[in-house]
This record gives structure tokens, C-alpha cells and sequence, in this order.
């Protein structure tokens, strides 16, 4: 008996009653085999009751087994876990015991075994337990064994590995693996194909770009790909793993295109050399872009489109712009023409228009708006859920105000400037876009409070709303926040910036600030010290997107200088711990492992626990 997440069901448009829901496993021929019954499902059900059939007794214990979501033209699969919890598991270094705790935390403890630690012997504080390669486990009151408690997303459902620096042995590593296994307790469905895409090469090739789920696609293994249409027909193609960023994804070449017929049902049917899957697709001559589009609701009758210059040939193509019901397409709220063959130029980056034939939008019902280019067939989808709360009037004056730079004066975390409101108005709320500010309107000044210190803000506007229902909208000019008077907020804006910004660069558009949310909950969880210093600089601080930033042994030093003491460093500072670093690299071959043994070293130094002392910082 499993539940079901109606919203889910829902996100992935599962809303025909012809779908079904049954547990299978896939054997080492990558053959499909039911181990339940299917069961139809639908977003009305709250639960579904599934039979084991004899499949089950010969499971073998290595598989994976998946509750798959399907209907006639697509499947969806979801992993789950079968197995118990392990409690104890044996590696070569260490016994490794799990326990659950509050909060959904799993707490780990590596006892060292006796072919690591005799009976009388200890480990010391300069040795180092990382795992995973990333999180750092902490040495025991009795110095005998590490423990390390975090949430089960951080750890592998399966192996996971640890590597162990000891002090006294110049810093020699041991590593090895352990087992943990944690049942998942969300339902929540997985789709095998992330996004698909079509464009042609001149008509001479139709090239397809799936983004596959990370958990099927392998490159070490023998990938096999085919696709064939409704009588089994086999198209011919060949196809890559492709990689853009940290990304992956499959590149498939159909040549000629011709093979692919509009509005025909095709299968595609990919095997990573362990497990094969399908995935049922019509297709269409329709290629896919998302550019950034906003939806603001001017009441329940009438909406603003903004970002459309954003959209591939806006001024030069026609356009076809609707506002169905997300679950009820045939319900047109909005069209801007009927007949298929017209259209509209976008002439500029925001229209407004009206519902039309009495429709109106109802509060928390979720809605689409589709733009289709009529001369290349491009479409554009993008949902909103429509809010009354939300609703945004045009100002009371008939135009927005700006506010320049100059006239806003940037101190102790807040940011404030005179405001003549419209005779006859009283202010009754005023709500800004800069996530987690506080603003407020007294004296006729209004005051912004708890932005980020340090942080250029940009495109910063305010909505006042005003005690007779009407409103305006103030834009602020790009501008700087100062200091702060809590020196803690100061030190954080600073991590963030130093972390993950090139030590020379001088272009303020080009320094990575801390976003309000991250910020915010780093604040909360240092000054009630929920976690230590250290805890929050190995949290913050990537180790492959800092190593990307900052390239040489020189700049990684001196970008954490201002971490870990909260100043620049000297030049005989900055020698050693390159040194340091690099002896590290050496002896590790590993320069995100050699960066965070030098961070801890760093960070058992005095002067970092005097500053975290200062700052009111847990030390450990």
C-alpha cells in the first residue's frame, strides 16, 4: 500500500483515467518483469492497494525495483527500495553503525577496527575522515572512532566511500566503502526523459536531445538505442552522450528526417546495459525554447504578459497567444485570434488584455499560457497559479516612480529615502521584491531592512498599496548596500563573496553575492549555534565550483584568507599554505581532497577559532 501525491500525478499530466501504476524489476537482460498486478490510478484516488505475484521470491537482491507510472503514450518510473535498513556494516578500516535520529537525521560512527587501532592506541586531532569526498566526519571524545550525523539526501542509497588522512603517517590516505541503504518515505514519480527536443540540420538530419534522468544514463556500459513507430518498424539513427556543463544528455541523429511522420505515435526504446526502458512520444514538427516570461493578474479578468521581447522573432513573426485551463484545455479563457493561419507582432516586451466572453479566473486554480509562432510552429508553454492576493492594479497616478542612487542612503543593513505619497492616500502595506526585506513607511520615509551587507542590488521595486484599494509601483535604481552593525552579517556577505568570485576581478556585475534565502539561513543557524564555523564554511564552500573559480594554488590560498580569518592574507601566510596545498595534491592526487585537508588545517589554527569567538560562532 503506497500513497499517492495527487500534485505529482498532476505535474506530469497524468490526469487520463486510462493510467496505471504496477512494481517491476528489470533482470540482467534488461528484460521488464512484473512483480504486481497493474492498477489503474487517478488523481481522485488517495491510496493504491498492489498484490505481489511469485515474482517476488526470485527478486535477486541486487536489483532495483521500480513502481512505474503509465499510460497508453508515456511511463514514468520512480525507484524503490525493497530492502531493510542496515544497521552495522563491515570495511576495511572501520565498523560503520547507523542509527536514526530526529528530524529525519542519520547518524554514522566509524569505530576503527583492530587492523586500524590497537587496543591502547588512539587516533589525534590532526587526522581527517572524509566522506564521500566531501563531508567531514568529526573525531570521538575518546578519540577512538568519528561520527558524523546529516540528512539521508547526503548519502549514497548503496556504496558510499571514505578516505582517511593520518597526521602521524605524512598525511597517507586509507580509503574504502560502506553500505548504507535508507527507505525512501516520499512518493515521488521520476521521469525517464527530462526533456525533449527536435531541430533539423539543414533538412538533411532531424536531431533529437533527451535529457535523461542521471540514475539511468551510464557511460561506462554498452548504451543501445532504437526507436520504431506503431507496426515496429525500426528507424535508422545514431546517437552520443553529449555533456553541456555539468549535464547530460543523449544526442540522436535521424537521417534522412523524412523517416519521422507528424502526428504519429513512435517508441523509443534505450537500454544502458543494465536496464532497458520505453518511452512513447507523437511527434510533431514543433521545436521547444523557454525564454523567461512573466504572468502578473490585474484582477480576475485581466492579465500582463512581460518578457515577450525574450521570445525568438517577436516583432517579426506572428503570434498566436492563448490562456487555456491547465487540466481542461478546451476551456480557452483568452485567444487573440480564431482563425489558425493569422496572428501578431510583439511589439514590445508587455501587453495587457482582458478574458474574453465573461470568463474570469478562480482563485488557486492553475492555468497555461501558450505562444505559438504561426510561421515556424515554435510554442512556448509556461503555467501560473492565479492568486487573488496577487492581483496587482495599474498606480493610482497613471505612472511609475524611480528613485535614483543618490537619493537612498545604504546603512546598517537597510536601505531608506523620502517618499511623497499621493495627496488623499493612506498607506496601508508596502511589499518589496528582494526576498525576506522588511519594509515599512514612517515619517515619510520609507525604510527597507534586512538586505544583504555589501551586495549590489539591482532591478529592486516596491509595490505600495494604499488604504482605498488603489496602488503604485517604486523602481529603486541599481545601488550598493553598506556595512552592517552585527558583524556576523558582514562575515557571511564576505564567505560568499570571496568563495566563488576570481581574486582580480574588479567588475561589480561579475562578484557572486549571497542570495537573501541562503543568507537568511545561515545568519539563523550561526548566531543560534545550531552549526559551528567550520561546519558552515565546509557547507558553503564547493569544492568543484571553487576549484573551477579560482584555478592556481596562489589564488585558492588567498581566497581563503578571508574565509577562514576574515582578512587578507600576508605574504609568508600565503607561501606556507600554498606549500601546504600543494603537498597535499601530492600525496593525495586529489585537488578537491587536498583543498579541504588545507582548509582544516587552516581552520585548527587560532586565529580563525579567536574570530569565530568574536562572531559569537560555535567553534565545533
Amino acid at each position: 500500500n503506497i500513497p499517492l501525491v495527487k500534485e505529482d500525478l498532476r505535474s506530469v499530466e497524468f490526469t487520463t483515467p486510462n493510467t496505471y501504476l504496477k512494481f517491476v524489476y528489470y533482470d540482467d537482460f534488461g528484460q521488464e518483469i512484473s512483480i504486481t498486478d497493474e492498477k489503474r490510478i487517478s488523481t481522485s484516488s488517495n491510496s493504491v492497494d498492489l498484490y505481489v505475484n511469485s515474482n517476488i521470491e526470485t527478486i535477486p537482491s541486487y536489483s532495483k525495483v521500480y513502481a512505474k507510472v503509465y499510460t497508453p503514450t508515456k511511463s514514468y518510473f520512480f525507484p524503490f527500495d525493497i530492502g531493510n535498513s542496515t544497521e552495522s556494516s563491515k570495511s576495511l578500516a572501520f565498523d560503520v553503525i547507523k542509527s536514526n535520529e530526529a528530524n529525519d537525521k542519520i547518524s554514522l560512527t566509524f569505530r576503527a577496527n583492530s587492523s586500524l587501532l590497537s587496543s591502547n592506541e588512539t587516533f589525534s586531532n590532526g587526522d581527517v575522515l572524509i566522506i564521500n569526498n566531501s563531508l567531514e566526519a568529526k573525531l570521538s571524545d575518546d578519540k577512538k572512532s568519528f561520527t558524523l550525523t546529516i540528512s539521508p539526501s547526503e548519502l549514497i542509497n548503496g556504496v558510499n566511500s571514505y578516505t582517511l588522512m593520518r597526521e602521524s603517517s605524512n598525511l597517507n590516505s586509507i580509503t574504502g566503502e560502506f553500505l548504507i541503504k535508507s527507505n525512501s518515505s516520499d512518493v515521488k514519480v521520476i521521469n525517464l526523459i527530462d526533456s525533449f527536443t527536435t531541430k533539423t540540420n539543414n533538412s538533411k538530419e532531424m536531431i533529437l536531445s533527451l535529457d535523461i534522468n542521471d540514475e539511468f544514463l551510464n557511460d561506462t556500459v554498452k548504451n543501445s538505442l532504437k526507436i520504431y513507430d506503431e507496426f515496429g518498424g525500426s528507424l535508422k539513427l545514431s546517437f552520443s552522450i553529449k555533456k553541456l556543463n555539468d549535464n547530460k544528455y543523449l544526442e540522436i541523429i535521424i537521417d534522412p528526417p523524412n523517416q519521422l511522420i507528424p502526428n504519429k505515435t513512435y517508441t523509443i526504446e534505450f537500454s544502458n546495459g543494465i536496464n532497458s526502458f520505453k518511452y512513447n512520444f507523437i511527434y510533431n514538427n514543433n521545436s521547444s525554447y523557454t525564454p523567461t516570461i512573466d504572468m502578473v493578474f490585474n484582477g480576475t479578468d485581466k492579465f500582463t504578459l512581460n518578457g515577450l521581447d525574450n521570445i525568438p522573432g517577436a516583432s517579426k513573426y506572428e503570434f498566436n497567444i492563448k490562456v487555456l485551463d491547465y487540466y481542461n484545455t478546451n476551456n480557452v479563457l483568452y485567444e487573440n485570434f480564431s482563425q489558425s493561419y493569422y496572428g501578431e507582432k510583439i511589439e514590445s516586451s508587455s501587453i495587457t488584455r482582458t478574458l474574453k466572453n465573461g470568463k474570469y479566473f478562480i482563485d488557486g486554480e492553475r492555468y497555461l499560457v501558450e505562444i505559438k509562432n504561426t510561421t515556424t510552429g515554435d510554442i512556448y508553454k509556461e503555467d501560473f497559479t492565479f492568486r487573488e492576493n496577487n492581483i496587482v492594479n495599474n498606480p493610482s497616478d497613471g505612472s511609475n516612480i524611480t528613485i535614483p542612487s543618490g537619493s537612498l542612503n545604504t546603512s546598517n543593513s537597510s536601505i531608506s529615502f523620502n517618499y511623497s505619497k499621493p495627496s488623499n492616500k493612506i498607506v496601508s502595506k508596502i511589499t518589496s521584491n528582494i526576498k525576506g526585506a522588511n519594509v515599512s513607511y514612517s515619517n515619510g520615509r520609507i525604510i527597507i531592512e534586512d538586505v544583504v551587507p555589501n551586495k549590489l542590488y539591482r532591478n529592486v521595486s516596491l509595490l505600495v498599496n494604499f488604504s482605498d484599494g488603489t496602488n503604485q509601483i517604486i523602481n529603486l535604481n541599481e545601488f550598493t548596500s553598506g556595512d552592517s552593525s552585527d558583524n556576523l552579517k558582514n562575515y557571511i556577505s564576505r564567505v560568499y563573496k570571496t568563495s566563488l568570485t576570481p581574486i582580480n576581478e574588479t567588475n561589480r556585475y561579475n562578484i557572486r553575492y549571497a542570495d537573501e534565502g541562503g543568507f537568511d539561513y545561515w545568519y539563523r543557524m550561526l548566531k543560534g549555534q545550531v552549526f559551528s564555523g567550520p561546519e558552515f564554511i565546509f557547507r558553503v564552500l564547493d569544492g568543484n565550483e571553487f576549484n573551477k573559480v579560482h584555478k592556481t594554488s596562489q589564488d585558492k590560498i588567498k581566497a581563503l584568507y578571508p574565509i577562514v580569518v576574515n582578512r587578507y592574507g600576508d605574504i609568508d601566510g600565503v607561501n606556507f599554505w600554498i606549500n601546504e596545498f600543494n603537498r597535499n595534491i601530492s600525496s593525495l592526487n586529489s585537488e578537491d581532497l587536498a583543498l579541504k585537508v588545507t582548509l582544516y588545517k587552516m581552520l585548527n589554527e587560532e586565529e580563525p577559532k579567536n574570530l569565530f569567538r568574536t562572531l559569537g560562532i560555535r567553534l565545533t
